[in-house]
């Protein structure tokens, strides 16, 4: 008997040689197989996260190249809080070419998210009418001029107009 263990132990070192090597075999896929997973996850981030860099630099540039364009106009959008900044102007200019004003409103029908609209109303001499509808505006101040009336009444010119001054 002792014969036949001395026979099969050289056998059953071999195999316990196969099953360790075949157990290693496996951790090793196994192993790397979940590494390669990782590695699949990590390169979607990371494809995506430029996705997002290229989308927020695209938006950038294209936010940078409106902000140019108005900042280099040279008219805007001026902020609420200047409104009353720029009607004095208006009214200045209204003073410096000696003009009577004769009424000056607030014409805000409802509120408008991007302006506000006033109704003014002065007399004077023509030239001096002409003169100040020619420099109507404020400094940098972006103003429309909604309606205009003007009419002659008693050799003077009488100007009603509705104007807005658009905010931010």
């Amino acid at each position: 008997m002792k014969e036949k263990i001395m026979e099969y132990l050289p056998n059953l070192v071999r195999q316990k040689k196969i099953i360790a090597h075949i157990f290693m075999l496996i951790v090793l896929i196994f192993t790397v197989s979940f590494a390669t997973s990782h590695l699949l996850i990590a390169y979607h981030d990371k494809q995506k996260t430029e996705s997002e860099i290229a989308n927020m630099q695209s938006f950038l540039k294209e936010w940078k190249e409106k902000s140019n364009v108005i900042n280099t106009a040279s008219m805007r959008p001026v902020d609420p809080k200047q409104l009353d900044m720029v009607q004095t102007e208006i009214l200045f200019n209204i003073q410096t070419n000696h003009l009577n004003l004769v009424s000056l409103k607030d014409a805000q029908k409802t509120n408008q998210i991007n302006g506000h609209v006033f109704a003014v109303e002065f007399t004077g001499p023509y030239d001096n009418a002409i003169q100040c509808l020619q420099n109507f505006r404020a400094k940098d101040a972006l103003i429309g001029i909604q309606h205009l009336n003007l009419e002659m009444q008693n050799g003077m010119m009488h100007v009603k107009m509705s104007y807005k001054i658009y905010t931010k």
